[in-house]
């Protein structure tokens, strides 16, 4: 079972509550879905379907343009995913 750290202070953030409510799920899918590397193998129709309305990959990089990459063909990559789950020193989260 994979376990992620959320940053609570997300609801609090200008960028966050802007964001409609199916984007949020999407974004939350997403960290929940990407590997440890923070990099989510792309599928819309995944999404989705765990979102339960339609996310279209335009809508999706219209969102999360400065917050996720896309690369490679199909991969997105979590800006900071590394940083925040497993910190910038050896030890830990600082």
């Amino acid at each position: 079972m994979r376990k992620r750290f959320t940053d609570a202070d997300k609801h609090g953030r200008a960028w966050y509550r802007k964001l409609k409510p199916k984007m949020k799920c999407a974004l939350q899918y997403v960290w929940d879905e990407c590997d440890i590397a923070g990099v989510w193998l792309s599928d819309f129709e995944a999404l989705s379907f765990h979102v339960n309305e339609a996310v279209s990959e335009e809508e999706f990089n219209e969102a999360f343009s400065e917050k996720i990459s896309k690369f490679d063909g199909d991969k997105y990559y979590v800006e900071g995913f590394i940083t925040f789950q497993y910190g910038d020193k050896e030890g830990g989260v600082s």
